[in-house]
């Protein structure tokens, strides 16, 4: 056993000095960006659940270090706007002490999270002293008491290992990422809860038909473009796109030189 401890740990720390190098500039290019954390304890179908919302083919096994190193990816929402998921270590009652110092460093990409998915094992007979063990790792890593109670979803995952589920109360969203019951209905309150809370919103960009090219790979870095109202005329483009509004900031800098004549209306918030 504290072979294995010294091996997990000796992974976790060389994680750690490679995702130091690039942290700063995944950060960059996922600015205006909504993160989704998922969090959960370990076994509880956090990887399966991220399969389901991605069409991700990521391995699922019965293993205490399943997830070790932090795994993104991105998620549509009904909306139109897309967000990141974030994957990370599964969490554990009475972590090893040589290992919970490296472990809250894995955590880091989950405290800027926007919103998190706490999905929790509801067929585990443990799965109250679960739920306080997960809750508490999340305020130990540095996310706020105040932004854990406001931007935590439960997630009622394994519902298909129940004979019958006769209440749900209203914070919970009750699934199965095995065969997908569900999640439909949870991608909805995502995004509901993410326009909320980071403002995406749907607005028509006109700029010169000459810098289409790099005006479009800005739009589809930070959001979502709706390519059937694309109108070209007389040297001119126009488009609806849907960001953040942080997104939207950086866009009026970024190319307020490049386009004097720039064109931003708002239609809506939310969706294509």
């Amino acid at each position: 056993e504290r072979k294995l401890l010294r091996i997990a740990e000796g992974k976790l720390k060389k994680l750690f000095l490679k995702e130091q190098k690039t942290k700063a500039l995944h950060r960059k290019g996922r600015q205006g960006v909504p993160m989704i954390g998922l969090v959960g304890y370990t076994n509880s179908g956090k990887t399966t659940l991220m399969n389901g919302l991605t069409g991700a083919d990521l391995r699922e096994r019965d293993l205490l270090f399943q997830t070790l190193d932090t795994i993104m990816r991105r998620v549509y929402l009904p909306s139109g706007g897309h967000a990141i998921l974030v994957d990370s270590i599964g969490f554990l009652q009475d972590f090893p002490q040589q290992l919970s110092a490296t472990f809250s460093l894995t955590l880091g990409d989950l405290v800027d999270c926007d919103l998190f998915l706490h999905v929790r094992d509801i067929a585990h007979p443990q799965r109250t002293v679960q739920k306080e063990v997960v809750l508490q790792a999340l305020e130990d890593a540095g996310v706020p008491s105040d932004k854990i109670e406001a931007s935590v979803i439960e997630v009622w995952n394994k519902i298909d290992l129940l004979p019958a589920l006769d209440y749900v109360p209203p914070e919970a969203i009750p699934i199965s990422a095995e065969d997908g019951t569900g999640l439909v209905d949870l991608l909805s309150v995502v995004d509901a809860v993410v326009m909320a809370q980071v403002k995406l919103q749907r607005r028509t960009v006109s700029f010169p038909e000459s810098s289409m090219p790099e005006v479009l790979a800005f739009l589809r870095q930070h959001g979502n473009v709706d390519n059937e109202s694309l109108v070209v005329e007389e040297g001119s483009v126009s488009i609806d796109a849907v960001l953040p509004t942080p997104a939207w900031k950086r866009w009026r800098t970024q190319f307020s030189g490049l386009l004097p004549k720039l064109s931003v209306g708002q239609i809506q918030p939310g969706g294509v």
